[in-house]
């Protein structure tokens, strides 16, 4: 499933139903430094407090996490918080944290740098894929999401004719698929636009493909750009 979502501010909701075998454990990650990485108006820094992967089986109803990710500067003091129950608008209890990484989103007269994000929402029988994406706007000197989904595969083209695109790549299931069926996958193209109020992206194509690929394979995005370009609007 994909879904591109508004950066908002978080709300702390409470976890009633939880019980001790279930109750996640959260831990802070190392701040990561967005004034080298990013070119950041002051020290601004990103800290995700994520729930620590389960060590047994575990409710996947008794939810939902209070993972979150906060963009936080000391001098003069500022913060931006956000829930990945709320980039990801998942009712899973347990969303761990997987990487930051710095990344060209465009090239060109106007390039664009931002920060990715990737974790996991974890359920008993297997996991969901979620990447989220910001940009710095020096102007405001705050941060927009630019975009969240949870797909399998996810690529940033910053060169050639995919310059500025955020592709996806998920399972299309058809009738009568198991798990370990071979599958098309559902394509979707998103186009990187910063004319708009704020920056983010714009789907600009979506397709379903015609060839299956196996369950695990992981580089159909790559198996598909000469499809991917003959489409482009």
């Amino acid at each position: 499933m994909k879904r591109a979502l508004l950066f908002a501010m978080a709300i702390v909701t409470s976890q009633p139903h939880l019980t001790a075998a279930t109750l996640p454990q959260y831990r802070e990650q190392p701040p990561f430094d967005l004034k080298s990485a990013l070119g950041t108006t002051g020290d601004w820094k990103a800290v995700v407090t994520a729930a620590a992967g389960p060590a047994r089986e575990f409710d996947s109803d008794e939810g939902p996490s209070q993972s979150r990710i906060c963009f936080v500067r000391t001098a003069p003091q500022a913060n931006q918080c956000a829930y990945f129950k709320d980039l990801f608008n998942s009712n899973l209890t347990f969303q761990v944290f997987s990487s930051f990484n710095v990344e060209p989103l465009r090239s060109g007269s106007a390039p664009v740098r931002g920060l990715v994000m990737k974790a996991q929402a974890l359920y008993p029988t297997g996991q969901i894929p979620e990447t989220a994406v910001w940009v710095y706007d020096p102007r405001q000197d705050r941060f927009h999401l630019v975009s969240a989904v949870e797909s399998g595969e996810v690529r940033i083209f910053s060169t050639g004719r995919l310059n500025g695109a955020l592709v996806t790549a998920d399972w299309h299931r058809d009738e009568g698929e198991i798990r370990w069926s071979d599958h098309r996958r559902d394509i979707t193209l998103y186009r990187y636009n910063s004319d708009v109020s704020e920056a983010g992206y714009v789907k600009m194509l979506e397709y379903t493909t015609t060839k299956k690929y196996g369950a695990e394979d992981t580089s159909t995005i790559d198996a598909e750009l000469a499809n991917i370009e003959a489409k482009l609007p």
